[in-house]
């Protein structure tokens, strides 16, 4: 994941900050997140609803709330790489195995969900 050019900074940054600041960046970069995206859902529908007379108005809210998604989607995944970064450097194996263990069983749940909805596909 860090073979980007920015590989560096990323490093140079969770190195100066350290995995419980980062950890604590990153909750606080998904909740942004996660509040620009709900932002952009409500805008996009009154932008979509032809009985709106604000239609227009509610169309570049939208266009706004969906930059502010890029703009903290970018946030979040700048903050999870230097955490796998910090987790690879400075954990210990056994968290970085439970980590991986959870990661596969959380896969493996959702590849089973879309089996069984494909199974319920009519």
């Amino acid at each position: 994941m860090l073979n980007s050019g920015f590989a560096k900074d990323y490093i140079d940054i969770a190195d100066h900050y350290g995995l419980d600041t980062q950890l604590m960046k990153l909750a606080e970069e998904c909740a942004e997140y996660s509040a620009a995206c709900l932002k952009w859902h409500v805008y996009e529908g009154l932008a979509n609803n032809q009985a709106n007379p604000s239609r227009k108005y509610f169309s570049e809210l939208c266009d706004k709330a969906g930059e502010d998604c890029v703009k903290e989607l970018a946030d979040v995944l700048v903050l999870s790489r230097q955490i796998e970064w910090l987790l690879q450097k400075k954990s210990t194996a056994e968290l970085r195995e439970a980590i991986e263990k959870e990661m596969k069983g959380k896969v493996q749940r959702q590849l089973n969900r879309i089996e069984e909805e494909k199974r319920n596909a009519s």
